[in-house]
């Protein structure tokens, strides 16, 4: 990827998404970042970004998972889904991300879908050795489906696997 790539990240919540994510940017901050996450992970997005002089942008998308059982929650988490769809539609058209890196949770899936629809190369990344319901999902359309493990579990129907560890970042993400 060359310097100056607009990159969007995608990331549920919880530090087991974010943590990669935010080493990836460390890694690479010579470029714009355009970042999705929920309200869980915009704290630690901000205050990663807060001592550093990376260009980007967060957008926090309220999204929650569809498997709850009751249906009006299904509803309502699919309805949040499509609003998050629509959002990354318009802001990939804006910001023209050469890009999306998506690192799980819900907040992920729009994102991914929005590059499919709209033939951005998309990358998918599983931190855990059973990969998660969103990345399941979306490693079926995404370019590219990297793996923290080689045994992964539930990846067998995938064929753009690649082994790439796990991303990791040196302490406070210096």
């Amino acid at each position: 990827m060359k310097q100056n790539s607009k990159i969007l990240i995608a990331a549920g919540g919880t530090g087991g998404h974010i943590f990669p994510a935010l080493s990836i940017i460390n890694e690479i901050k010579m470029n714009d970042f355009i970042v999705i996450t929920d309200q869980r992970g915009e704290n630690y997005f901000n205050k990663f970004f807060s001592n550093k002089n990376i260009n980007h942008k967060i957008f926090v998308h309220k999204v929650s998972s569809p498997s709850n059982e009751l249906f009006i929650v299904k509803l309502r988490s699919i309805y949040q889904l499509l609003i998050s769809l629509l959002k990354t539609i318009f802001l990939i058209l804006l910001n023209k991300p050469q890009v999306i890196v998506g690192f799980g949770g819900y907040p992920s899936v729009a994102p991914v879908i929005a590059a499919k629809l709209l033939k951005i190369p998309s990358i998918i990344h599983e931190q855990n050795a059973i990969i998660g319901r969103a990345n399941k999902l979306l490693g079926k359309i995404s370019n590219l489906l990297a793996l923290s493990f080689i045994e992964t579990k539930n990846t067998e129907n995938n064929h753009n696997l690649i082994y790439t560890g796990n991303p990791t970042r040196k302490e406070h993400c210096s």
